[in-house]
């Protein structure tokens, strides 16, 4: 599936987020409200891990990618 081809990505800018995100995030707020201290420790440590390592590594894949597919063509 191309981004264009998905259902929420039509008509909206790359780096826009879609409904379904911003819905999903507001879904994940509200179920924190209600977290005790060990629920919001673990959450963060999860979040902590994707911002500094599984982001930043994804994000390194898709350039090296983008730059195989450019050379490539």
């Amino acid at each position: 599936m191309t981004l264009s081809s998905h259902p929420e990505a039509r008509g909206v800018g790359v780096f826009e987020p879609t409904i379904g995100e911003q819905i999903r995030l507001d879904r994940f707020l509200d179920g924190v409200k209600g977290s005790g201290r060990e629920e919001l420790l673990d959450a963060v440590q999860l979040l902590a891990k994707h911002y500094y390592v599984t982001h930043p590594a994804t994000v390194r894949w898709l350039a090296n990618e983008a730059a195989k597919n450019l050379v490539g063509s």
